[in-house]
């Protein structure tokens, strides 16, 4: 084509994938609407400048299980039974053809031999493999006192809300945490494909009042959600007003976040729960001008 202009061949390259990334756009708004995924997430955050740029960047960070807080996430009891046939056929779907007959052959009878070394090598592998993806952890309730008192530095944080729909593609793999007493059980040669979507969607039942949903993306790192996305925040009841008028700020200054809404928590004053109120756009206003940013805040930034 001429200087500047798509070639008919890059064109025909984009349609396809639009076409690929529309279809799995569809997919997924209509597990959402099947009620197959939930149509809203929760991120309980502490007040900190992480949390900040989260809200100013519309951006999460996808960490790896290494940063868990739990040191048995993402834990799993690999067991690889001596199975010639399953070994050999490893080998060859994993070798790229770099592995001639003899070869496979010579690793098969080595690996027989001494089965404390297969378990060693595919611990390892399992292990790199892990440490590359990038996971999201999220909650499908935001009303569960132990997440605020845990996670939101004892309700002076926030939770943010997530409407799943308006950026489906961010929530692509997303895998609902189940729990239970043991690790689960794993077979690298009959069960690779399923290896991580065991380790990551797998807690112990001391957690399973988070009832967590996690995302998975293949490289660790930050990743931008639509604004859209985000349609609530919800304030601990023991955030104070100064953080309340921060994030308001931030909002209020961001046109890209016009339909976002707030409320506060608190608890019920009859029985062991949390209540939610909508904050007006009055009482936003009202602390926000009560609050106002320091010249030092207002400027921070800028060196």
């Amino acid at each position: 084509g001429t200087q500047g202009q798509p070639t008919s061949v890059s064109l025909v390259r984009y349609a396809k994938s639009f076409k690929i990334k529309m279809k799995r756009e569809e997919i997924i708004k209509e597990l959402i609407k099947s009620g197959r995924y939930p149509t809203k997430l929760y991120k309980y955050r502490p007040i900190s400048s992480q949390t900040l740029n989260i809200i100013q960047n519309n951006n999460l960070w996808f960490s790896t299980p290494n940063n868990f807080n739990d040191p048995f996430d993402c834990a799993i009891n690999s067991q690889n039974p001596i199975n010639p046939v399953a070994i050999r056929q490893f080998l060859i779907d994993n070798s790229n053809g770099n592995l001639n007959e003899n070869e496979i052959n010579r690793i098969v009878e080595e690996l027989l031999r001494n089965p404390n070394e297969l378990n060693r090598i595919v611990n390892k592998a399992i292990k790199n493999r892990l440490n590359q993806v990038g996971i999201l952890c999220l909650s499908k309730e935001k009303n569960e006192p132990l997440s605020w008192a845990h996670y939101c530095q004892s309700h002076t944080g926030l939770c943010l809300e997530f409407e799943l729909e308006n950026d489906p593609l961010f929530f692509d793999t997303l895998l609902c945490v189940k729990y239970q007493d043991n690790y689960p059980s794993y077979d690298h040669f009959q069960n690779q494909n399923q290896f991580l979507e065991l380790m990551i969607s797998t807690k112990s039942k001391h957690w399973s009042y988070e009832n967590e949903y996690r995302v998975l993306k293949l490289k660790y790192g930050l990743y931008n959600f639509s604004p859209k996305a985000l349609k609530k925040i919800i304030f601990g009841f023991r955030c104070t007003e100064k953080n309340q008028a921060r994030i308001y700020r931030i909002i209020k200054k961001n046109s890209k976040y016009s339909e976002v809404t707030f409320e506060k928590e608190e608890p019920e004053n009859s029985s062991y729960s949390l209540i939610f109120k909508p904050l007006t756009a009055d009482y936003l206003e009202e602390i926000s001008e009560r609050n106002q940013e320091s010249l030092y805040e207002k400027i921070k930034g800028i060196f």
